[in-house]
């Protein structure tokens, strides 16, 4: 059933994003003149991911200001009820109003975790879950810390980079199947018209560019038009709603996904791990059982797959089996497997899980900002390509055009 509300709600959002689009160009196109129409379109799709990544920054912070206030409850050793009330006094609009939400729900007997994920939305399944299994596992001053920092890297990293790189590609490829279809439809039968009368053929790659293009034009402005359509869409919902999680269906095909991928794959188990590791780390030293702590780092909104095999590891050692051990029958990185064995007792255990999670979070940290900084490179470099194979098949004509007037010329002096 929820499965197919999100497909309905996917349809709608894409109609909408439709009539903001093609309707907004119709309408200024018909007022002004087409082709300023066209570029208000091409206005809207530029303005959207600007629009998405302000609210998606705005409510980051929201979601932060709520995690630093219960960070200072914790740590000054406040209640959090009145520290709550306090807060929602001193704050206006919404902020006031999720802080006041989660008072009266940890007042109703909730727990933290709950109460964020029912009061604040903006709060991450990621966030919430190491809460719930910290407060579990009574460490929860811990893991507020380690949140309320995590929170101020990544609004940092966020406020430096640009939605413009999501619509970019869209842009380009409106502008080049366009370019292509204007050149296919006035340009080369012109082309072809001249080459004709000197007797001559157009050059290959001109042929080659312009006749595939035309073979996979009707499918690369389907596919193009659905994806800005389905972008559109996320973008619009966004505006509005707070991102949720899929359906376990379909989050189980996602993980799944990124789990195999090769680059997706080392940032969602780092990322993963760094959770788990430093969640685990932080209960060894509060004295809590290993079988414990594992049973719930398994319960961490990480990467499913991560998720069945640190279920696996719990219950390996839940029958008897040592931490390395488990790890390795598990399929853990070979890295955890030989530093837990060199671990004796409780304390040295903690160092190495603490250490392995600063490792894996640093990892993680270093394969976003590379991505995070490269996208831009790598997007620009691919079209820039595109480009330029389309102006060599356009120049290529000219210059053959030219050798052979110069040819004719020099047959006509002699």
């Amino acid at each position: 059933m929820r499965s197919l509300k999100i497909i309905i709600e996917a349809l709608f959002w894409m109609v909408a994003a439709a009539a903001t689009m093609f309707g907004a160009a119709v309408a200024i196109g018909y007022l002004t003149a087409p082709p300023i129409g066209y570029l208000a379109a091409a206005g809207i799709i530029v303005m959207l991911p600007v629009l998405v990544r302000i609210l998606t920054l705005v409510r980051r912070r929201r979601a932060a200001a709520v995690l630093s206030y219960l960070e200072q409850a914790v740590r000054l050793n406040l209640p959090l009820p009145r520290m709550l009330t306090a807060a929602a006094r001193a704050e206006r609009g919404i902020i006031a109003t999720r802080l006041g939400t989660v008072r009266t729900l940890l007042e109703d007997g909730y727990s933290l975790g709950t109460a964020l994920q029912i009061g604040v939305p903006e709060v991450t399944p990621r966030s919430w879950s190491i809460l719930d299994a910290s407060e579990r596992l009574g460490r929860l001053a811990h893991a507020l810390r380690r949140l309320v920092a995590d929170q101020r890297i990544e609004l940092d990293r966020e406020a430096g980079s640009s939605g413009f790189v999501r619509a970019y590609p869209f842009m380009m490829i409106t502008a080049i199947c366009s370019a292509i279809s204007l050149v296919s439809i006035f340009v080369l039968p012109k082309y072809q018209a001249v080459f004709k009368d000197f007797g001559t053929k157009l050059p290959d790659i001109t042929m080659t560019v312009f006749t595939g293009s035309e073979s996979v034009a009707t499918i690369a402005i389907m596919l193009a038009t659905l994806s800005l359509l389905w972008w559109g869409g996320g973008s619009l919902w966004e505006v509005f709603h707070p991102r949720e999680e899929p359906p376990a269906s379909l989050a189980w095909f996602r993980d799944a996904v990124y789990w195999y991928l090769p680059i997706a794959h080392g940032i969602v188990r780092d990322r993963g791990l760094g959770d788990a590791l430093d969640l685990m780390a932080d209960a060894f030293r509060g004295g809590t059982p290993a079988h414990r702590a594992l049973e719930q780092a398994a319960a961490l909104r990480v990467n499913r797959v991560l998720a069945t095999k640190l279920a696996f590891w719990s219950q390996l050692v839940t029958n008897g089996m040592s931490l390395s051990e488990g790890a390795r029958r598990a399929g853990l990185p070979r890295l955890v497997c030989e530093m837990l064995s060199a671990a004796r007792g409780g304390d040295q255990a903690a160092d190495v899980l603490d250490f392995l999670a600063r490792y894996y979070a640093a990892r993680f940290s270093r394969a976003s900002s590379l991505l995070q900084a490269a996208a831009v490179p790598a997007i620009t470099l691919f079209f820039a390509c595109i480009v330029a194979i389309i102006a060599i098949a356009l120049i290529t004509p000219m210059a053959s055009l030219i050798q052979s007037l110069s040819a004719h010329s020099g047959r006509w002096r002699l």
